[in-house]
């Protein structure tokens, strides 16, 4: 009689798909002034999230980049446009003075933020989404007689959290909290 699921997040629950869910802009720029300038710095990264960033509107005109570094557990730096650009979380605005704002800190999801010219010029929020059919599975497992559900994940605990709210999951750990 099994009576408790313990399950991963990211694959089973969700797509294991990053996708932009938002884009705010500060000061100067806008979305449409500020998005080639990241996207050209993201061109030369492998990393998952710029794969993500890289699917926003394939259509447009992406300046070229140079200089760009990766400085590791934080983002990239590079030129665009003559332009010095600084793409990554915010221990890379700080290594660089670049003062950030308030609502940054309670952002759930993944979040990109970008500097350019020692200024804030906004952030991109990248979430995985849900699989179509993963509240109605969870539904049916509770309907079936499972008592005890968990969820783990590698993802930081804020999103752990939304998803599990979002299917109806009591228990749910992340990296930051096993």
């Amino acid at each position: 009689e099994v009576n408790t699921i313990v399950m991963d997040k990211t694959g089973t629950v969700t797509k294991g798909v990053f996708k932009i869910s938002e884009i705010k802009t500060f000061g100067e720029w806008k979305e449409e002034t500020m998005m080639p300038i990241l996207l050209a710095i993201e061109s030369k990264s492998t990393h998952p999230i710029a794969k993500a960033i890289m699917e926003y509107h394939t259509d447009i005109s992406i300046p070229n980049a140079s200089d760009v570094k990766e400085i590791a557990g934080k983002g990239l730096t590079g030129l665009v446009q003559g332009k010095n650009v600084v793409v990554g979380n915010q221990k890379l605005m700080q290594q660089f003075n670049i003062d950030t704002i308030k609502e940054i800190e309670s952002v759930v999801d993944s979040i990109v933020l970008v500097g350019i010219d020692g200024v804030f010029a906004g952030y991109l929020t990248i979430a995985d989404e849900l699989k179509e059919e993963a509240k109605a599975s969870i539904e049916s497992l509770k309907r079936e007689g499972i008592k005890s559900l968990m969820m783990l994940s590698g993802d930081k605990d804020s999103i752990t959290q939304k998803v599990a709210a979002q299917l109806g999951i009591e228990k749910a750990r992340s990296e930051e909290h096993t």
